[in-house]
């Protein structure tokens, strides 16, 4: 009787964490992305705001180089400036990206994000007044990027749910024990009325009744 009560206890604290973790640690990945992506983004037009005023203006390229060298660095999500010659400025962006449909959509003066699909989410923001035509600041954001902090989230929950079942099992015992207790005494007073010995008595146990 013990025994199944534990393991009643275990199946249903199983399943009930099961359906409440689950849907929260598919909300911790949603958010991590989305707060990535919101990082990226006001990135991305920092960086099209300050540069706007430089490349209205002819030479001054080492200006737009220096601006987009100081928002990369290590563990940072790759910024790159795509002139509307596809010069590329900052870290290379894929072979072929500076011509792509999204950077084409950008020229246009739309800002969004896309996903491509080998990964990843890039932000682009057009540059309006650049000399030459439209440029396009892209942030680059790989699977890592995107959801950082999501595996240290999901040990925490995962913890919390080990401890609950724990703790759930713990309690199960207990009242298992108590259970079980009553029973075996009233049974080994049984055993002695049976014997043959009358002064076997046992103790009345339970819950106090109400006058």
């Amino acid at each position: 009787m013990r025994r199944s009560l534990l393991l009643l206890t275990a199946a249903t604290t199983a399943l009930v964490l099961t359906a409440l973790l689950v849907p929260l640690t598919l909300l911790t990945r949603t958010h991590a992305a989305d707060r990535a992506t919101a990082e990226a983004t006001a990135r991305a037009q920092w960086v099209a705001h300050a540069l706007g005023p430089a490349l209205a203006t002819a030479g001054e390229r080492e200006t737009a180089e220096q601006t987009v060298e100081s928002v990369n660095g290590k563990d940072l999500p790759r910024t790159s400036l795509i002139l509307a010659d596809d010069t590329v400025i900052g870290p290379r962006v894929e072979k072929g990206a500076a011509t792509t449909a999204p950077v084409r959509l950008a020229r246009t003066g739309r800002a969004f994000t896309y996903e491509p699909e080998s990964g990843g989410r890039l932000v682009l923001v057009p540059v309006q007044g650049a000399k030459g035509g439209t440029a396009v600041v892209q942030v680059t954001l790989t699977e890592h990027q995107l959801y950082a902090g999501t595996l240290a989230s999901w040990l925490v929950l995962a913890g919390i749910g080990v401890g609950l079942v724990l703790l759930g099992l713990l309690l199960a015992d207990r009242l298992g024990a108590r259970l079980v207790g009553a029973t075996r005494r009233l049974a080994g007073t049984a055993d002695r009325l049976a014997a043959g010995d009358l002064t076997a008595r046992a103790t009345p146990e339970g819950p106090p009744s109400c006058a």
